[in-house]
């Protein structure tokens, strides 16, 4: 079972978060799944100064009350994710680096979505099945001149500006229709190197 801890969220959750992952009997519970069990923590660089500094103590006094070495948080199946974005430095760097060097024994760099384009039908299916499930609505998918225009733009927030979007679009759609360029967000529109889909868009 893959269980996802979400730092893209409010300061709120976050703690929430804190307070699952620091819980008496979390990471033994996740020990005894004999790596049935996955723990994705997805964006940790978005995570409060305060609550990463917590989450750090925590697994640091782990292996004096609880048994856990590094070496066995190593192999509890315990991915992190990090968003890199051009000219933005990451929040909190030091004490991230720290962290997640901790934490994880292999670093693996993904591309950003504007170099992996050919991705982006695959993903936006995947996120069309999700934000349609948690907002209980069918929207079909993308009209074919819509796509073409997510496979043109830059996407500098790659998948969580990829995910922003496609929730908007959805809440823009009515149930069981396409998605339209006259649903997209303007800062997709202004990037397209084919003029006449933007006529379209005022015609619909």
């Amino acid at each position: 079972m893959l269980i996802i801890c979400d730092c893209e969220r409010s300061v709120r959750d976050q703690t929430q978060i804190v307070v699952q992952l620091t819980s008496p009997d979390f990471f033994q519970k996740l020990r005894r799944s004999n790596h049935k069990d996955t723990l994705l923590i997805r964006r940790v660089d978005l995570l409060q100064a305060h609550l990463l500094a917590q989450l750090s103590d925590f697994l640091e006094k782990l292996g004096e009350r609880g048994g856990f070495s590094r070496n066995t948080l190593l192999h509890l199946g315990i991915i992190g994710s990090v968003e890199k974005r051009e000219g933005i430095e990451l929040l909190n760097f030091d004490l991230l680096s720290k962290f997640l060097d901790n934490l994880f024994c292999f670093r693996i760099e993904i591309p950003p979505l504007r170099k992996r384009k050919e991705e982006i039908p695959w993903l936006v299916d995947k996120f069309l099945s999700m934000v349609n499930h948690e907002l209980k609505r069918n929207v079909t998918g993308f009209a074919p001149d819509a796509l073409d225009i997510l496979l043109q733009y830059h996407w500098p927030n790659n998948l969580s500006e990829l995910r922003a979007e496609i929730e908007r679009d959805i809440t823009l759609t009515r149930d069981n229709d396409l998605i339209k360029i006259s649903a997209l967000s303007n800062r997709l529109t202004r990037y397209t190197s084919q003029p006449e889909l933007l006529s379209r868009r005022c015609q619909t």
